[in-house]
């Protein structure tokens, strides 16, 4: 009984460190693919041309309601 505790404890103490290495590869992976995907949407926004105000004025000749 307390053998196969003992087997499941070191198992699984050994397997941690892989567990958490593979856990800090995935974090820094989905950190820089996020870098890249802000990059490219800040490059997308800086090319779309920001709406002109609406022309509040009128032609001459007409008349605007009162």
């Amino acid at each position: 009984m307390i053998g196969g505790g003992l087997m499941l404890t070191l198992a699984e103490l050994i397997g941690l460190p892989f567990l958490i290495a593979v856990f800090a590869e995935w974090v820094r992976s989905a950190r820089d693919r996020t870098a890249v995907l802000d990059a490219r949407l800040d490059r997308e926004r800086a090319t779309v041309p920001t709406p002109a105000a609406p022309n509040t004025t009128t032609a001459p000749g007409l008349r605007t309601r009162n």
